[in-house]
């Protein structure tokens, strides 16, 4: 799934800007930004935790320098994506809050799970 997942964000990152059509909400390319990797920081975290059963703190750590390496190189992609405007400082804080809320959110419903197996 991960991998899946970043392959829809190259995909996504190579449409060119005059084929995309987003609300004209204020901020919507931020929340989108925020949306996607809230899934894909989840989906990291999760594939973490099961290869490698790491400890919480070392899940969260490791998946959030991941994802800031990846939303910083979507952004540059998008410089090379004609009709793009990649770099943007924006961007990349709303990939990184995204990912957090993604990571923690895997990390919280762990915690839960693993709670009721070990304590009935």
């Amino acid at each position: 799934l991960l991998l899946l997942w970043v392959l829809g964000l190259w995909i996504l990152s190579s449409i060119p800007g005059s084929n995309l059509s987003l609300p004209s909400i204020p901020y919507a390319d931020k929340v989108a930004h925020f949306g996607y990797f809230l899934g894909g920081g989840f989906l990291l975290a999760w594939s973490l935790r099961a290869y490698f059963s790491w400890r919480n703190g070392v899940v969260v750590l490791v998946a959030l320098v991941v994802m800031a390496v990846v939303g910083a190189g979507d952004e540059l992609h998008q410089l090379f994506t004609p009709g793009r405007s990649g770099a943007d400082l924006g961007d990349w804080i709303a990939d990184l809050l995204g990912s957090l809320t993604g990571v923690l959110s895997f990390i919280f419903i762990h915690v839960k799970i693993i709670s009721r197996k070990t304590n009935p």
